[in-house]
C-alpha cells in the first residue's frame, strides 16, 4: 500500500499551490525540500480531498478555478 502523506504536508503543499501557481512538481518538490514521489503523493491526497488542480501541456500546476462571469 502506498504511504499517504500527512495532514500537514497536505496543507503546505496546498499554500504553496496557491501563493506560486504555475510550478512543476519538481519545483514544488525543491521548494518544499520534498522527493518528487512525495510531492505526487501529496497532489493526489489533494485531489482525493476535493482540489482541483489543473495541469498544462508542459506540466505546470495550478488551483482549477471556475470562470467568474
Amino acid at each position: 500500500m502506498p504511504k499517504q502523506a500527512n495532514e500537514q504536508n497536505i496543507q503546505d503543499l496546498a499554500r504553496i499551490l496557491e501563493k506560486a501557481p504555475g510550478k512543476k512538481s519538481g519545483t514544488l518538490a525543491r521548494m518544499l525540500g520534498w522527493s518528487r514521489e512525495k510531492v505526487n503523493r501529496g497532489l493526489v491526497t489533494l485531489n482525493d480531498k476535493g482540489v482541483l488542480l489543473y495541469e498544462d501541456g508542459d506540466g505546470h500546476l495550478y488551483p482549477y478555478r471556475e470562470d467568474e462571469d
